[in-house]
């Protein structure tokens, strides 16, 4: 069985899914294209800094 979820809070992605949740004997969930727009497509965090070297 594979449960895909699209977070409300997120901007609404075009093709894809947030998560896509796989049962098969266990649970696998897989993780794609967060990015950092809000429902209404506005960017969140901005000059937030990720602890990256240089960023």
């Amino acid at each position: 069985m594979i449960r895909r979820v699209t977070v409300p809070t997120l901007f609404p992605p075009p093709v894809y899914s947030h998560v896509s949740v796989v049962e098969a004997g266990t649970r696998l969930a897989f993780l794609a294209g967060s990015v950092p727009l809000d429902a209404d497509g506005k960017l969140v965090g901005e000059g937030i800094r990720c602890g990256r070297p240089g960023g």
